[in-house]
C-alpha cells in the first residue's frame, strides 16, 4: 500500500479467474507489466476480462500488460483515468459494444 505495508491478497491469478469479476482493475507499475506480460497467467487473465467485455481499469503503468493480452482501449477500458471514471463506467454493466470485435481469433 501507499503507506509501506503489504495487503493480502484474495486469490492468486491461476485461482481467481477474471470471470469471477463484473469489472476489473489492473493497479501495476511499468516495472511490474513488463513482468507480467511475460506471465502466461496474467495475460489471459487480462484478455479474458476483455473478451467478456468486461469494463477494465488500469494504471498508466498496466499498459504494456494490456498490450500483451490484446486490450485495446475503449470505452471500456479505462487507462489513467482514476477510480472514480472506473466505478461510474463499471456501474453500467458490460461492454457490449465491444463483443462483435471480441468474436474473432486474434
Amino acid at each position: 500500500g501507499s503507506d509501506g505495508k503489504s495487503v493480502e491478497a484474495d486469490h492468486q491469478l491461476a485461482g481467481g479467474p477474471s470471470v469471477l469479476f463484473d469489472a476489473v482493475f489492473v493497479a501495476v507499475s511499468a516495472e511490474g507489466a513488463a513482468m507480467l506480460k511475460k506471465e502466461a497467467a496474467a495475460v489471459a487473465w487480462v484478455h479474458d476480462a476483455y473478451a467478456h467485455c468486461k469494463v477494465i481499469g488500469a494504471s498508466e503503468g498496466a499498459q504494456a500488460l494490456l498490450n500483451a493480452a490484446g486490450a485495446t482501449r475503449d470505452e471500456g477500458v479505462l487507462v489513467g483515468s482514476g477510480v472514480a471514471a472506473f466505478i461510474s463506467t463499471a456501474s453500467g454493466g458490460r461492454v457490449w459494444s465491444r463483443e462483435p470485435k471480441v468474436r474473432t481469433v486474434y
